[in-house]
């Protein structure tokens, strides 16, 4: 079984298009970042996102839009700041 779902990987992302696998690889890296990152942290990671939070922004709301994840608010402290929000991946149940 374990061969079996390691092939179907394996296939999948070897037909998957360049922007597939963009996103893969960005899904993989906040994966590591404990399933969930905002747009400043994005900016501050990966070198194609360095340097612009619209890029960063950009790439999550396309997430967003294809159901790989959602923005959750930051609630701000008692000493204020600005709203925030932060960009968590769906579970493997809400893919489904």
């Amino acid at each position: 079984r374990w061969f079996g779902r390691e092939a179907k990987r394996i296939y999948a992302i070897l037909a998957e298009s360049e922007s597939g696998s963009e996103q893969r690889k960005l899904m993989e890296w906040i994966a590591r970042k404990h399933g969930g990152v905002t747009a400043r942290e994005l900016q501050m990671g990966p070198r194609r996102f360095r340097g612009s939070t619209e890029l960063a922004e950009a790439a999550l709301n396309e997430l967003v839009k294809e159901g790989f994840g959602k923005w959750e608010p930051i609630p701000t402290t008692a000493k204020g700041g600005r709203d925030s929000r932060r960009f968590v991946l769906a579970t493997a149940a809400e893919l489904e």
